[in-house]
């Protein structure tokens, strides 16, 4: 019970930092559509689609840095200064490339160019800080990086609504957003550097160290390089075809369903560290967490999917707006995504600390070929549901490989078996959800959530078993 309870408290934690960034973005996201516009919300996901594409590209880095710290705590120095240098070379270069795709291949408007120009400039803060924290995260400091990551997030959010208010336009809380990046950044250097060991020893590159590991440092760069093309190709897409208010309804749909998948991407960096240290010498215990990871994530995803499902028309208006009307249809059809992304956490993890990471690259490939393919031939006609169904397909190829490939290597398992219980519990509170709908939003969510887990609970689907 012991490690269950430090699972589900650094869980909480993450769910902390990946919570506040998201937040901030949803909520400057709704202000902006709401008091601008669909075009103006299409612009800004635009950019923030940029640094995330970015950004993200690197973030193998920060899951090899994770896995080494937990597996090599004393050299916890020389992995976070060699993978610092690192780490900022490449974001000069990433800089520069984007730089030029925006002022040179693309067309965009004056506002949109100087509003995605701006927010680049948080790529060399954001990277740095992310090398910090994945170091915190190793050693499992899952506390520090959520404070870190909080108070800058704060600050980005007040910084944002204060540029709404004054009427200064996107270029002001971009620029913000820059100014919280910073501050990230510092906060997170500044203890991660105490963490790691003293200031000189830990900013002492070792070259050897990058050589050592540089087949595997390339393979988690084509990882997430094609995890990002996979989760962000669509909206370049989208704008290519159908412009910037297609954009905004799509990606009003896409932050609902980006802002629950926080929940599973949390416990996904609570779980790593702990699997890693269960591949090395507990492999039971290890199947045994893998096997409770589907049917916990799985017991979130379908609710939240069937609920979704019924209550957009009621939802979409509240948050967004009737100018987000056709969103409606685009989240009813991009939730269905809710539950092969939740079940891949577990899924990619396992396999990571297995070493199967080069595996991984060929299921995220299939993927994003996938995807690119389906929104090409989709977004012309379909425009954003296209877009959602394209995406819906891409995610659910990633899991399923992923899950076929480990069950017949790894460990074999009955996934319908795991989920028969939550998938009966949510039919039925489906049906109150629906009969409610027309009530009260709120009524009909609270009442679903009680049927649900009260429904659970009678089926005994909710134990709390023990890791350890």
């Amino acid at each position: 019970m012991e490690t269950l309870a430090k699972l589900s408290r650094n869980s909480l934690y993450a769910i902390v930092f990946h919570l506040a960034p998201r937040l901030t973005n949803v909520i400057i996201f709704i202000l902006v559509g709401r008091l601008t516009g669909p075009s103006a919300a299409g612009t800004l996901s635009l950019a923030t689609t940029y640094l995330l594409i970015f950004t993200a590209v690197m973030r193998g880095l920060d899951d090899l840095v994770i896995r080494q710290v937990s597996r090599e705590e004393t050299d916890t120095a020389a992995y976070f200064s060699s993978f610092l240098i690192l780490r900022i070379g490449l974001s000069f270069i990433a800089w520069g490339i984007l730089t030029c795709l925006v002022l040179c291949v693309f067309t965009y408007s004056t506002s949109t160019t100087s509003t995605i120009l701006i927010l680049s400039i948080g790529l060399l803060p954001e990277n740095i800080a992310c090398v910090a924290q994945a170091v915190l995260l190793g050693k499992q400091r899952f506390d520090l990086v959520a404070v870190s990551v909080g108070i800058s997030s704060g600050i980005k959010l007040l910084g944002g609504i204060i540029c709404l208010l004054l009427n200064k336009g996107l270029t002001c809380i971009v620029s913000a957003w820059v100014l919280g990046s910073l501050l990230n950044m510092l906060l997170s250097m500044l203890v991660s550097v105490d963490t790691a060991g003293s200031f000189s020893t830990a900013l002492k590159p070792q070259v050897a160290l990058l050589r050592k590991y540089k087949h595997t440092i390339l393979t988690f760069l084509l990882i997430t390089t094609l995890l990002t093309l996979e989760t962000q190709a669509d909206i370049l897409l989208l704008d290519y075809f159908r412009g910037e208010s297609m954009v905004g309804w799509y990606s009003a749909a896409i932050t609902l369903v980006s802002g629950i998948t926080l929940l599973s991407q949390a416990y996904q960096v609570a779980v790593y560290p702990l699997m890693t240290r269960y591949a090395l010498n507990e492999p039971r215990k290890l199947r045994t967490l893998y096997q409770e990871s589907l049917h916990y994530l799985g017991l979130v995803a379908l609710p939240t999917i069937a609920g979704s499902i019924i209550l957009a028309p009621q939802l979409v208006p509240i948050i967004f707006g009737d100018k987000f009307a056709p969103t409606i249809s685009i989240l009813q059809i991009s939730i269905f995504s809710l539950l092969p992304l939740f079940l891949s956490t577990p899924v990619t993890r396992m396999m990571l600390v297995h070493n199967q990471q080069s595996s991984v690259s060929w299921f995220i490939a299939a993927s994003v070929i996938t995807n690119l393919l389906l929104n090409w031939i989709l977004d012309p006609s379909w425009g954003a549901n296209g877009a959602a169904t394209a995406k819906v397909c891409s995610t659910s190829i990633y899991f399923l490989l992923g899950y076929i490939y480990l069950s017949r290597t790894i460990y074999s398992g009955n996934l319908l078996h795991t989920l028969k219980r939550c998938a009966l519990a949510t039919a039925i509170m489906s049906g109150i959800v629906w009969f409610m709908r027309d009530y009260s939003v709120v009524l009909a969510i609270i009442a679903g959530a009680v049927a649900y887990f009260g429904l659970l609970w009678g089926l005994k689907d909710i134990p709390m078993k023990k890791y350890a």
